[in-house]
């Protein structure tokens, strides 16, 4: 009679990644319990390893384990080197950031959706308690998410000592950093000198504060949802310029302001109330930055982007010649469009009408030369220049054409004009929005301008 095979102590009790990751591995226990359990889930699409030299020949030993566990296994493996001294800087952190930043090299050569950390409960426990001491909110003390972008812990509700026990189960092979039982780190200090002293006190301290953890993530996963469902209508994509947010100022009366500002702008700059209060009461154009990111009063709300979204244009003049083909890049503001950043080609032409029979529009106008007409100049424009609109009677200011358009104030000054090239001449279009009457098409013009816009 055949005997039943006992399953393995992990089936069951950790949940795969749903789709092919890219494994951070140390070569400690942790990490090569994560690399066994992916491989045998098929989810594995890699291994990556960094060798900070930090320990001789025990880091090249460790980078040598994770290459041959790699071969036998049959996956491939990243491995880079980043040199680091013992008395680097906030050497933690330096490690932490060179080790990310080439893990997401690698998973884009490994063309996989996320990257694996081995993570477990104790980490996420030292975690709490580093954070709680330093004051923090709820996700602070949850930060060790079981899944949160492209970071995977799938090990996140497993014990130290569970993953030994797998280890030892699974025959399976690592190394021990002995670097870990120094407590020169804050991490070290707490694992080795906080926890023990607690669990003298309180035998259950481990147990209970991995407890703990599970019940406030939890808790926080239920309170993003919440905060999900009220954040809807105060915060939206900004449907005229993609890269930007639309925030309604209103979100201040919300009777949890606070939270919800923090919960919808934690990835965005990281605001809180106290950081946008003012702006409540400010005129349209003032803004704040912070943290990389920029907020702006505009007539529809604050607008809300990455500083490294901010369109630019030239803010040099350009003399152009009507009677003559030419060529620049600008933005350009209109009301079915938004903000755009354009190329514009003009085309000098005995004919007046478009292809489509039209005389053109404000993006893209066809503008009567008048006979002789040879210098035009595209620039910035200045405040005091002025246009006489086409439909329109009277000087009318720039400054309040671009007013009356609602023109977004944190690109006002980033916008162009075309010109006559005289000191003080009149504008003659300003692209998106008007034409002035000098240069509409009429009966007794003969040669014209042709400009085509092309969105890029």
């Amino acid at each position: 009679m055949a005997t039943k095979t006992s399953k393995n102590p992990w089936e069951g009790q950790w949940s795969p990644p749903p789709v092919p990751v890219l494994a951070m591995v140390s070569g400690g226990l942790d990490s090569m319990v994560l690399a066994h359990l992916l491989h045998q889930a098929h989810v594995l699409a890699g291994v990556y390893h960094v060798n900070y030299g930090l320990r001789g020949a025990d880091s090249q030993a460790d980078e040598d384990l994770v290459r041959d566990w790699a071969a036998a296994a049959g996956v491939p493996c990243w491995v880079d080197h980043f040199p680091l001294a013992p008395d680097t800087p906030d050497l933690q952190a330096t490690a932490r950031d060179l080790r990310y930043s080439g893990a997401a090299q690698a998973m884009v050569q490994a063309k996989c959706a996320g990257m694996a950390t081995a993570h477990h409960a104790n980490d996420a426990a030292e975690t709490f308690l580093i954070n709680a001491a330093r004051g923090t909110g709820l996700a602070g003390l949850v930060a060790l998410a079981a899944h949160r972008e492209a970071i995977y812990r799938p090990l996140i509700l497993q014990s130290k000592a569970e993953l030994a026990q797998w280890a030892a189960h699974g025959g399976w092979s690592w190394r021990e950093d002995a670097s870990n039982s120094v407590p020169k780190y804050v991490r070290n200090k707490v694992r080795l000198t906080v926890i023990p002293a607690l669990a003298q006190a309180l035998p259950q301290a481990e147990v209970g504060l991995q407890k703990t953890v599970r019940l406030l993530r939890k808790t926080d996963a239920f309170l993003r949802e919440a905060l999900d469902r009220e954040s809807i209508g105060f915060i939206e994509t900004c449907a005229w310029w993609t890269p930007g947010w639309l925030v309604d100022p209103s979100v201040l009366d919300h009777p949890h302001a606070d939270l919800l500002l923090f919960h919808v702008l934690e990835l965005r700059g990281g605001w809180e109330a106290e950081h946008v209060r003012p702006l409540r009461s400010a005129q349209v154009g003032a803004h704040l930055a912070r943290n990389g990111w920029e907020l702006w009063v505009e007539r529809d709300g604050w607008l809300l982007f990455p500083e490294t979204a901010r369109p630019t244009t030239s803010t040099y003049a350009q003399e152009v010649d009507p009677s003559q083909v030419a060529a620049w890049e600008s933005l350009l503001w209109s009301a079915d469009r938004g903000l755009c950043s354009v190329r514009f080609e003009a085309t000098p032409s005995p004919v007046a009408r478009q292809a489509d029979g039209s005389l053109g529009t404000n993006a893209e106008p066809v503008l009567a030369v008048r006979p002789g007409q040879t210098a035009w100049t595209w620039r910035p424009w200045e405040e005091g220049d002025w246009m006489i609109p086409l439909g329109m009677s009277g000087r009318k200011k720039v400054s309040d054409l671009l007013t009356d358009a609602k023109v977004p104030s944190f690109v006002r000054k980033n916008l162009s004009v075309l010109a006559e090239a005289t000191p003080g001449g009149e504008v003659l279009w300003i692209p998106g929005l008007r034409i002035a009457q000098s240069v509409a098409v009429n009966t007794e013009s003969s040669t014209f301008w042709k400009i085509c816009a092309h969105y890029l």
